[in-house]
């Protein structure tokens, strides 16, 4: 047996980039077995057609991934409102599953893709056409918010750490020696709960971890900054 006599999973690339790969390999073959059962005029309930299966039998469809996989996959569909789930089973004691596709929201998602696909491109166009010509004049009266936006990230060297971090350390430490007579702090405690609150809403950990150390120093020297400049 050749790999070209193997019966092929179809994916849509269009689908894979706007949903996702393992989401759309799934929604591609219920789509599939939904067509099925529309050729046939069979499985139509509350004016849609459906087709249904248990976890064991898609994971038979898609042997390469485990259950889990395919559970949470499916999940992913459901709270995208992509899928719909039901149960129209002959026996109440039967738990397999039923599904169709939202195909209203599906078109909606990806009308909304290519209308943002088109905004960046026009976007990118317009940057390339501001960095091919005029003059330097051009380029800074260029608006604020378009020059900061398209301005490179530094590169997070050891070095440039180690002097973020050395600057917060010292800063911090001016301002936590700063006691009064009664040994209290407020302003050092304030700024404490300023910068809690501020590392818990940047979620740190969803960036390279390489990174997380130097840009919560940053984050810190920022915040006594502005706390050095009201003062």
């Amino acid at each position: 047996m050749t790999i070209l006599n193997l019966h092929p999973l179809v994916l849509d690339k269009e689908l894979a980039v706007v949903l996702g790969l393992n989401e759309a390999l799934i929604l591609q073959l219920v789509h599939y077995w939904i067509e099925i059962n529309k050729k046939n005029n069979r499985n139509f309930h509350e004016g849609r057609y459906w087709t249904y299966n248990t976890i064991d039998e898609w994971h038979e469809e898609f042997p390469f991934w485990s259950n889990s996989t395919i559970k949470r996959t499916f999940k992913r569909l459901r709270d995208m409102n992509l899928i719909i789930v039901d149960n129209f089973n002959v026996y109440q004691m039967d738990r397999t599953l039923w599904y169709t596709i939202n195909y209203e929201e599906l078109e909606k998602m990806i009308k909304d893709e290519k209308n943002n696909s088109a905004t960046d491109a026009t976007l990118d166009k317009n940057d390339a056409m501001i960095g091919s010509k005029g003059d330097d004049n051009d380029i800074q009266n260029e608006p604020m918010e378009r020059t900061n936006m398209n301005s490179p990230l530094p590169e997070i060297t050891t070095k440039t750490s180690t002097e973020i971090s050395n600057q917060s350390i010292y800063h911090e430490k001016s301002l936590k020696d700063d006691r009064g007579i009664d040994g209290r702090n407020p302003s050092y405690e304030d700024f404490q709960e300023r910068y809690k609150k501020v590392i818990k809403n940047c979620e740190l950990y969803a960036i390279d971890e390489k990174y997380q150390v130097a840009a919560d120093h940053a984050i810190k020297l920022l915040l006594l900054d502005i706390k050095i400049a009201k003062e």
